[in-house]
């Protein structure tokens, strides 16, 4: 689990949640596991909660050299 993505685990999205890691866990080690339960694992072994960063789809280039060339 620690080297794949959930797609390697038939899984649409790229980014792992706690249902799937409880989905995961029930496929692999047959342990039914609450989603609440799985955020109490991750927290305890150091995993926390991230957010993918927001990027901006396209930059405004007038709007970007406006506020660069101010002081």
């Amino acid at each position: 689990m620690l080297t794949n993505e959930p797609t390697a685990y038939g899984f649409y999205k790229a980014l792992w949640t706690r249902d799937i890691v409880a989905a995961v866990i029930k496929t692999e080690f047959d342990i039914t596991m609450h989603p609440a339960a799985v955020s109490k694992m991750l927290r305890r072994i150091g995993l926390t909660p991230q957010r993918p960063v927001r990027k901006a789809w396209c930059i405004f280039w007038p709007i970007v050299n406006t506020y660069s060339a101010q002081p």
